[in-house]
């Protein structure tokens, strides 16, 4: 950053980022005696111990990150919640800031809005925008059980389906970590992840609404060409030629998601094959409908007969 051809010039020009500064690099910038007016007038605040900013950035969360990263260096790395959203798996910034340490250091003077959580374990790093943040397969491990129990399926297979995590990644830091809060529900995530289970929605579908011996035949992600195309289907009842399909209100909104799939449907159905769709209101709200239809479904295409449903 240039220096300042006049100190009152010093406030003016950290308003146009959000970094932090050392003191030193503001009196390089402008002068000792500009910082100090600059401090005394309440036009930069101190961030964390020897980090300052402009006021109106202090309070950002990328500020806060570029402070502590600064002010911990070796000591620490960005972690859980913080890590995750650096990384992009997050897309909201979590409430408070997040960062872990070994067991043995200790970190005085921090910050309420910062987390520090000491670890017996070395976690795995990656670097963003010369951050120091601990890799996503790790962090997501780090505060899983801190996250939304009604975001956090999602959370996962976004990440997963993103590939900004992968299964043998988090099996990996579950390995090393002693501790990780709701461990039993993050491995089914994996294992699930494992059967071909891609969404949240699916394994909503998969735990509470296709959780019977009945539906044990359905194969998950199956692989069709019908009418020239190649198609990915949620569900495949190969030997009756059923597809079951989940809509997740994000996928299939649109016009244009809407046609793709009426194309899909009609050249499944040019094959034989039968689709059956059902929303994500469908499967969280009244799972008990879902296996009735899928029943009938089941029942007639057993007997070969055709079959009406009307939703």
């Amino acid at each position: 950053m240039p220096r300042c051809s006049s100190p009152r010039d010093l406030p003016e020009v950290l308003a146009a980022t959000w970094r932090a500064f050392t003191w030193d690099e503001l009196s390089a910038i402008a002068s000792d005696f500009a910082a100090r007016q600059a401090l005394q007038s309440g036009q930069i605040v101190r961030v964390v111990p020897g980090l300052y900013a402009h006021t109106s950035a202090a309070r950002s969360y990328w500020t806060r990150a570029d402070a502590v990263s600064r002010w911990l260096g070796t000591r620490g790395t960005l972690a859980g919640e913080t890590a995750l959203f650096i990384a992009g798996v997050l897309s909201e910034p979590p409430h408070i800031l997040t960062v872990v340490v070994p067991r043995h250091q200790r970190i005085a003077h921090a910050p309420r809005w910062l987390r520090v959580t000491y670890a017996s374990y070395a976690p795995r790093v990656d670097f963003v925008d010369s951050w120091e943040i601990v890799e996503p397969c790790m962090a997501l491990a780090q505060c899983f059980g801190r996250l939304d129990h009604g975001i956090r399926a999602g959370t996962f297979y976004a990440a997963l389906a993103q590939g900004s995590i992968r299964v043998e990644g988090v099996r990996r830091a579950l390995a090393v970590m002693p501790r990780v809060k709701d461990r039993p529900i993050l491995k089914q995530y994996l294992e699930d992840a494992e059967d071909g289970v891609e969404s949240s929605l699916e394994y909503d579908a998969k735990h509470d609404v296709l959780n019977l011996p009945e539906f044990a035949a359905l194969v998950r992600q199956f692989d069709i060409v019908a009418g020239g195309r190649r198609y990915r289907l949620d569900l495949y009842h190969p030997e009756l030629r059923i597809a079951v399909e989940l809509d997740g209100a994000a996928f299939h909104a649109t016009q244009g998601h809407w046609q793709r799939d009426l194309n899909r449907d009609a050249a499944l159905l040019a094959q034989g094959v039968v689709t059956v769709r059902f929303s994500y209101w469908d499967v969280t709200e009244r799972p008990n409908w879902c296996r009735e239809v899928l029943r009938a479904v089941i029942a007639q295409r057993s007997r070969g007969g055709a079959l009406a449903v009307e939703k």
